[in-house]
C-alpha cells in the first residue's frame, strides 16, 4: 500500500530516481508498469536480497514532501 501512495504522489522520472537508489536494474519489461508496480519490484528485489525492510523505508524519506502529503 506504501508503494501505491508513493507511486501516486511523485512523478514518473521521480520513480526512476527512488529505483535507482535501491541499486536495482530494471528490465524494459517492468518500465511498462505502473509507477507504483515498478516501485513495489523494486523493493521487494532489493529487501530480498538485504533481507530486511529497510529498503522500503529508505525510499519512503526519499520520495521527499510529495509523499507526506500522499493518503495511505
Amino acid at each position: 500500500m506504501l508503494c501505491r501512495a508513493l507511486g501516486e504522489a511523485v512523478r514518473g522520472h521521480q520513480i526512476t530516481n527512488l529505483i535507482a537508489v535501491l541499486k536495482v536494474s530494471e528490465d524494459a519489461s517492468e518500465a511498462r508498469n505502473t509507477k507504483w508496480k515498478r516501485l513495489f519490484i523494486a523493493v521487494a528485489a532489493t529487501q530480498n536480497r538485504q533481507r530486511d525492510g529497510r529498503p522500503l523505508l529508505r525510499s519512503g524519506r526519499r520520495s521527499g514532501p510529495a509523499a507526506a502529503t500522499a493518503r495511505i
